[in-house]
């Protein structure tokens, strides 16, 4: 079976996780027998259900997918693209992750194969800003969870922030917090699929624009982590093209350098632009059977 073939006898539904009191999206599609679940976190201003070619990678491998949508985001409730702390992400994180556990059915010990499991391991990928998120929560809150895959993380922006408008981002954040302006993310280097760009631009569920508080927070939050990386010690696979435009894959290299995990993996791949899920096809299955292979061997 291909990885965009759908699998048989999928199971899919969705529900309202609500943390501090904003409602959040979460949906899934449940393998009959799977190996394990994934939950997939996804970037600023998008929404979980841009990921239809990895569930389908997924799902037809015998994996469970989760996804839900970030607060301010796609079908979740709040001020668009703003929050009032960058950890508000991570908390929102760590409630939907054992909500997840619960409706999987997971059980067993993370990083010991789960043989109490009823239906195996549950594993996060957080995707650009959704990297940054996963990246915070395991190395600062060091969760019970059995591994993390860390997709074009914003470790190192591919563009360097002029200081000016940072200074302007932190007297903004404290006067008007919730001014929104564009958040700059240029359709054509999401990938090299010119569909992808297309796509987005027309999706009603894409917000193209983020508060100076979210971009304040944003910004403390890559300066935190990045001083932190020498703490994230749990098993993790990082992946990032060396052309994503976005995001720059140095600084994906230079944060794995630094980690103290002593199960770690990088992955870098050559021409990719910044959402590996989303390249051209060829490309994309390479990324997709790395981290299938990634995750049996871990199930």
């Amino acid at each position: 079976m291909t990885a965009t073939a759908r699998a048989p006898g999928l199971e899919r539904g969705e529900t309202t996780v609500s943390p501090n009191g904003i409602d959040l999206y979460l949906r899934w599609v449940k393998a009959p027998k799977p190996k394990g679940a994934v939950l997939l976190v996804h970037g600023v201003g998008e929404h979980g259900g841009r990921y239809e070619h990895l569930e389908r990678a997924l799902t037809s491998a015998g994996w469970s997918f989760y996804t839900y949508d970030h607060r301010g985001h796609g079908r979740s409730k709040g001020r668009r693209v703003h929050v009032e702390r960058f950890d508000d992400y991570v908390d929102d994180l760590q409630k939907v992750f054992d909500e997840v556990k619960s409706l999987h059915g997971a059980g067993g010990t993370p990083g010991v194969a789960p043989a109490g499991a009823k239906r195996g391991p549950v594993f996060v990928i957080g995707h650009s800003m959704g990297g940054l998120v996963v990246a915070t929560w395991a190395t600062l809150r060091k969760p019970a969870a059995w591994g993390v895959v860390i997709d074009s993380p914003p470790f190192k922006l591919a563009v360097q922030v002029p200081a000016v408008k940072i200074a302007a981002a932190k007297v903004l954040s404290k006067i008007v917090p919730q001014l929104a302006l564009a958040n700059e993310v240029d359709p054509k280097l999401l990938s090299r699929d010119p569909s992808v760009a297309k796509a987005y631009l027309m999706d009603p569920l894409v917000e193209r624009k983020a508060t100076v508080r979210w971009g304040d927070e944003f910004l403390r939050a890559i300066d935190r982590v990045n001083a932190r990386a020498h703490e994230l010690d749990i098993p993790y696979l990082m992946m990032h093209g060396d052309c994503d435009g976005i995001c720059s894959h140095e600084g994906t290299k230079e944060f794995h350098s630094k980690t103290a995990s002593a199960d770690k993996t990088l992955k870098i791949y050559p021409g990719c632009f910044h959402e590996l899920h989303n390249e051209a096809s060829e490309d994309r299955e390479k990324v997709f059977a790395d981290l299938l292979a990634w995750l049996d061997a871990r199930a």
